[in-house]
């Protein structure tokens, strides 16, 4: 498939999964907004322990192609205060995140 096609059908699914929120995008500086700018500091693949193991049910692969079914944004809602590590995930994004990324837990 065409990259743009694919893109451009991403986007719009999140568009559309986004639409029923009311929210300002605002620029911070990677020192203020410090768990975005560790994650984007991630080391290459070729940094990372080449013996380290992972189980089959530990790996998830996720295509946007194969996804054609569109989550309703009530049972998104729903889903996400029922499972534990979303809703602390929430709290962050409501309240702030910690200072120190050391301080997340292993799950988040």
């Amino acid at each position: 498939r065409d990259l743009n096609k694919i893109i451009n059908n991403r986007l719009v699914r999140w568009a559309i999964l986004l639409m029923e929120y009311d929210f300002d995008i605002e620029y911070k500086k990677g020192e203020e907004n410090q768990v975005p700018d560790f994650l984007s500091r991630l080391p290459l693949q070729s940094e990372v322990d080449e013996n380290q193991e992972h189980n089959d049910s530990e790996i998830k692969l996720v295509s946007s192609e194969n996804i054609e079914i569109l989550v309703p944004g009530k049972d998104l809602q729903h889903s996400t205060r029922k499972d534990p590590i979303l809703r602390l995930v929430s709290s962050y994004v409501e309240k702030g995140w910690p200072k120190d990324p050391k301080t997340l837990s292993a799950e988040v």
